[in-house]
């Protein structure tokens, strides 16, 4: 073999194990490559994971504080909302072993403004971990009004219950009711009946209107018991003006019997005959209760009625209307207990939700026997 064939097959070697290594950084950039993405996915996956079992023990944190304490002071729902501020309270709903209406009655938009906490007044008076939360409690039975219309002075008001805002109940009660006043003097007419096969209704009010304004409740009585509130307010034209009118019940825990104290802010010039007290008794029943003028204290800037009996469970709606006029006034309506979904009252949350991630926990509450689903959500 001569000296050129050597130089030419050393070459050629020179080549092959230059393509090998190559070959093989290659295939070494493209495994550590995947190793990298593996490892970075592995480490993220488990940061998430973290995320969602930390932000999980923070709702927990959070419904447990609200919902399985009363807290401190335990009586806290007698005090007004500017004599917690500032100070240690810690808010909570239970009295004794059950839920407390009166304290969710706090958390309601139309509730009285020295008594009333929105989202704000519990900052720090809730076990948050100073993470932004929500609370919503709605009704597990839903009855909603689609429509009234007129008929002389008569409403016709059609509507439907369902569960979970879907599957319509059949045969639930129905008590219907419309306040409205005759001069100054409220009178309450009511109808009552079944919901059809698909849970749809439409009942009667028959002389309903007594004047431009009938304040419309229909509660749904599903086993015994009113577990769902619809409201509507009929004005037969736009010179018809019954602003609303903020209210709070409180609990009578030192009566022997079921009894609540109403209170119902005042305004100049308003003339309060009565305060209305609607509620079912036996399915197909309709309640009412009218507390005159002589049993309510009123002050400079209450309307008070103390030891109002009423039954010790299921919904009870206050009605209080109060003249300036032939077709002007104010109107209280207050839910007892309220729900905090929209409906009657809105969530409490933040007014800006936080862009961020959150983890909610559902839970089955009662409150005066009835039902109530319960959302708390916590963001990261």
């Amino acid at each position: 073999m001569n000296l050129r064939k050597i130089r030419i097959i050393r070459g050629n070697r020179s080549q092959i194990r230059g393509i090998d290594f190559a070959l093989a950084m290659i295939v070494f950039v493209l495994v550590m490559t995947q190793i990298l993405v593996l490892t970075s996915n592995l480490i993220s996956n488990t940061q998430v994971s973290f995320n969602i079992i930390k932000r999980d023990t923070q709702t927990n944190l959070v419904y447990n504080s609200v919902f399985n304490q009363a807290g401190t002071p335990s009586n806290w729902e007698r005090t007004q909302t500017t004599n917690l501020l500032g100070t240690s309270w810690k808010f909570g709903m239970l009295h004794g072993n059950t839920i407390s209406p009166t304290k969710v009655g706090r958390l309601s938009n139309s509730s009285l403004t020295q008594y009333y906490m929105d989202y704000n007044s519990l900052l720090g008076h809730v076990e948050s971990s100073n993470k932004s939360f929500s609370i919503s409690i709605s009704s597990t039975i839903n009855n909603t009004i689609y429509s009234v219309t007129v008929s002389g002075t008569n409403l016709i008001v059609t509507g439907k219950v369902t569960r979970n805002s879907i599957q319509g109940i059949s045969k639930a009660a129905i008590s219907l009711y419309g306040v409205s006043l005759s001069g100054a003097t409220p009178v309450t007419v009511s109808s009552v009946g079944l919901t059809n096969s698909t849970g749809g209704y439409s009942l009667t009010l028959t002389g309903a209107i007594q004047s431009g304004f009938v304040q419309v409740v229909s509660i749904a009585n599903v086993k015994g018991i009113g577990q769902d509130v619809d409201l509507y307010q009929y004005k037969a034209n736009t010179n018809v003006n019954f602003l609303p009118a903020k209210s709070n019940v409180f609990e009578n825990f030192n009566s022997s019997t079921s009894s609540v104290n109403f209170v119902m802010e005042t305004h100049t010039g308003e003339t309060l005959n009565s305060i209305e007290v609607l509620y079912t008794g036996q399915p197909g029943a309709v309640n009412t209760t009218s507390v005159s003028s002589a049993s309510i204290v009123t002050t400079t800037n209450f309307h008070n009625a103390s030891n109002v009996r009423v039954p010790p469970a299921g919904i009870v709606v206050f009605v209080a209307i109060s003249s300036t006029g032939t077709n002007t006034g104010y109107v209280a309506v207050n839910v007892f207990p309220t729900t905090l979904d929209g409906k009657i009252a809105p969530v409490v949350q933040p007014t800006k939700l936080p862009p961020v991630p959150s983890s909610s926990i559902t839970k089955i509450i009662l409150i005066r026997e009835v039902a109530f689903v319960v959302i708390v959500t916590v963001w990261e």
